[in-house]
């Protein structure tokens, strides 16, 4: 999991409602800038929306992060493969689902 995704999942557990996200990088780094809001309201994300937050596919900036966190997550899934079969499908399962409502797939 990355960072940006341990802090969707965080936010949500605590309130706090992700109003904004864009993509940014500089220097061969990708990040995301977050406007976030408290409301107070507890709430679970799924897994895709975990990974892509509110990214849109049609900016390029964030278009290429998505791009970064599927080959990441694809790497993790790999790595898995032998070892954790049933956990590598279930990113390759999410990889998938994300290249299906986005548009970016894998090469």
């Amino acid at each position: 999991m990355s960072r940006a995704e341990v802090l969707r999942d965080f936010l949500a557990e605590k309130g706090f409602e992700v109003r904004e996200e864009k993509a940014a990088s500089q220097n061969g780094f990708s990040y995301t800038i977050m406007a976030c809001e408290y409301t107070g309201d507890v709430y679970k994300i799924s897994r895709m929306r975990r990974v892509t937050g509110l990214l849109s596919p049609d900016r390029p900036e964030d278009r290429e992060y998505i791009k970064r966190q599927l080959f990441r997550m694809n790497v993790q899934a790999e790595g898995m493969s032998k070892s954790k079969p049933r956990e590598a499908k279930e990113i390759w399962d999410i990889i998938d689902t994300i290249g299906k409502e986005t548009g970016i797939c894998l090469p």
